[in-house]
């Protein structure tokens, strides 16, 4: 598979990655010209000569990856100094590391009426949409976006447990008779945003 179609597979399934490409080499370097692709599992493709200066470019790509910004990074075949890698050739080589972060997730806990308003709503900001619920008839609604995954659950405890959540997602609880199960469960998350639709009173309820 080649590094563009390997890319574009990455991006369609929300995966981050870095592409990584040699833009200025000096002297006897293993490639001048050369790309590779490092996904968020660390798993690559291609090479820019292999060696040790590649391993080092890997460590900066998962660096990249995890801090979500590109970076240039400058390696010397020398002995000492920053960016060496431990050899007499005297050559340099610079390397651009391009990141493609992980898209925003939106999980929405309850697919009743409130939650298919944000989901109709988030479609075109660029979310990728997760509904979840107890009850197929919500998630069998025709106004639900067509590109949502819809999670049918036994209940809202066994759901989140499936889910990775960290600070990529955005989460909103709005379930039928379900919300503090949801949010016992979700409210010590890294999550980016954790909304609960309640009225004051349910509010105080839980707060007391």
């Amino acid at each position: 598979m080649g590094l563009f179609t390997q890319a574009a597979e990455l991006e369609k399934n929300n995966r981050a990655f870095a592409f990584i490409q040699i833009v200025e080499s000096r002297g006897s370097t293993p490639r001048h010209n050369a790309s590779m692709l490092v996904d968020e599992d660390g798993n690559s493709l291609g090479t820019i000569g292999g060696g040790m200066m590649e391993r080092l470019v890997l460590e900066q790509a998962k660096e990249a990856l995890a801090q979500r910004q590109p970076r240039v990074f400058s390696g010397r075949m020398a002995r000492q100094g920053e960016g060496v890698v431990g050899s007499d050739r005297g050559s340099a080589m610079k390397i651009h590391i391009a990141v493609q972060p992980r898209g925003p997730q939106l999980v929405l806990l309850g697919a009743g009426h409130v939650n298919r308003a944000i989901a109709v709503v988030a479609a075109p900001l660029g979310f990728e949409i997760a509904l979840m619920d107890t009850w197929k008839e919500n998630l069998d609604h025709p106004d639900l976006p067509p590109a949502s995954r819809k999670l049918l659950v036994e209940s809202f405890t066994a759901g989140i447990q499936q889910l990775t959540l960290d600070d990529n997602w955005y989460v909103v609880i709005a379930t039928n008779h379900q919300d503090r199960e949801a949010l016992e469960h979700t409210i010590g998350s890294p999550v980016r945003y954790l909304g609960l639709l309640a009225s004051r009173r349910k509010i105080q309820t839980f707060r007391a």
